[in-house]
C-alpha cells in the first residue's frame, strides 16, 4: 500500500473553510426526501455540452454513460504514449448521505474525468435513496445490478473500477465486498476508488469528535441520523453498511486494489484511515492520498480553483489512467 501525504494548505482553501464552517449544518442537512426507487436525473446542460451522455436502465436503476466529445478533451497531467487495447470503465456512485442524488459538483467531477481520460468510460449510477428506499429494500437490488454490470463488462473485456465519494464510496466498497462473497464466479473489479468514504455507520470512533471541531462541512448528529435512515431495520454494524468490520481477505486473494483520498479536516477520516491500515495488514494493494487540513471530498471542489482540490483531482486522474 502506497500512501502519499501532503501538508500544505493554501490561503484560499483556509479562507473558504473558515467562511463555510458556520454554515456546515445547512450544507450537510438533507433536503426534501425523494420518492422510492431510482431517481431519474436531469442532465445539466453544461455536462451535455462537453460530453455525450446516454441514459439507460438496468435492474430498474438509472445509469448515465458519459464520454467526452472530441472537441472537449483535455490534456492529462501525466501524458501516456501507449494505446491501451483493453476497454476501461468506471462505475461511479455519488455521495449524498444515502438520501440525495448527484449534485452539480458531482456532474462537474465526472465530466472532468471523462475529458481528462477519454479512453475510460464513466458510468454514473443513480441508486434508490433513503428514507423511502432504505438499505433493506435497496441493497438486494444493487447486488443484482452489480452482478449484471460486472457480467456485461467481462463479456466486453472491460477493466473495471467501482468508485464513489462519501456514502457513494461506502456503496462502491460494500458492493464489491459482498459481491466477492455472493457471486464467487463473477470476476470482481480490478480497482476500487474511495473518496472520503463512510466505512462505519456506528460512528463510535472517539477520534471523530475531535476531528469534528475542524470539519467545515459535516456534522456528526446529521451523519448519525442519515446513517440510521439508510440502515432502517438493519444493525449499524452490519457488514453491508459498515465495511470497516468486513473480512478483507477476498480483496487480496482476488487481486482487487483499494485506493483512497482523504483530508484530515473530515470527521470520516479517522475511520477511513483505520480501514486503510486494515488493508495494509491484510496485504491489499492500492494507493492513497492523505492531505492535512483538507475538507470532506476536497477533490470535487476543483472547479472553485482551490490549488489542493485541483491537485487532488489530478492525482485521481493519474491513478485511474495508470491502474486501469
Amino acid at each position: 500500500m502506497k500512501v502519499t501525504k501532503c501538508q500544505r494548505r493554501s490561503c484560499s482553501t483556509a479562507s473558504l473553510q473558515t467562511i463555510i464552517r458556520p454554515f456546515g449544518t445547512l450544507i450537510s442537512k438533507p433536503g426534501k426526501p425523494f420518492p422510492a426507487g431510482s431517481p431519474q436525473l436531469k442532465i445539466p446542460s453544461s455536462a451535455a455540452k462537453l460530453c455525450t451522455i446516454e441514459e439507460r436502465k438496468v435492474e430498474d436503476i438509472w445509469i448515465y454513460d458519459i464520454s467526452a466529445k472530441s472537441s472537449s478533451v483535455k490534456p492529462k497531467s501525466v501524458p501516456r504514449d501507449e494505446i491501451r487495447s483493453t476497454k476501461r470503465r468506471v462505475y461511479y456512485i455519488a455521495g449524498g448521505s444515502f438520501c440525495m442524488p448527484p449534485s452539480s459538483d458531482h456532474w462537474k467531477f465526472v465530466t472532468e474525468l471523462s475529458q481528462r481520460i477519454p479512453e475510460v468510460h464513466i458510468s454514473l449510477l443513480s441508486p434508490p435513496l433513503a428514507p423511502h428506499s432504505p438499505a433493506p429494500l435497496t441493497y438486494p437490488q444493487l447486488m443484482q445490478l452489480y452482478q449484471v454490470l460486472l457480467t456485461q463488462s467481462r463479456e466486453t473485456n472491460e477493466s473495471v473500477c467501482f468508485a464513489g465519494d462519501s456514502s457513494g464510496a461506502n456503496l462502491a466498497l460494500s458492493l464489491v465486498l459482498q459481491g466477492l462473497q455472493d457471486f464467487p464466479t463473477v470476476e470482481p473489479p480490478e480497482n476500487i476508488l474511495l473518496i472520503s468514504p463512510v466505512v462505519d455507520l456506528s460512528f463510535t470512533n472517539p477520534s471523530i469528535r475531535e476531528v469534528e471541531k475542524y470539519d467545515p462541512v459535516l456534522r456528526l448528529p446529521i451523519e448519525i441520523e442519515t446513517g440510521k435512515s439508510w440502515a432502517a431495520s438493519w444493525r449499524l454494524d452490519d457488514l453491508r453498511l459498515s465495511p470497516l468490520f468486513a473480512n478483507l481477505t477476498n480483496l487480496r486473494t482476488n487481486g482487487v486494489k483499494v485506493h483512497g483520498v482523504v483530508g484530515t479536516n473530515d470527521l470520516l477520516t479517522p475511520d477511513a484511515i483505520r480501514f486503510r491500515e486494515m488493508c495494509q495488514e491484510e496485504g491489499v494493494e492500492g494507493e492513497w492520498l492523505e492531505w492535512e487540513k483538507q475538507m470532506h471530498c476536497f477533490p470535487l471542489a476543483w472547479h472553485y480553483h482551490l490549488p489542493e482540490s485541483i491537485e487532488g483531482k489530478h492525482w485521481i486522474v493519474d491513478l485511474l489512467d495508470q491502474n486501469m
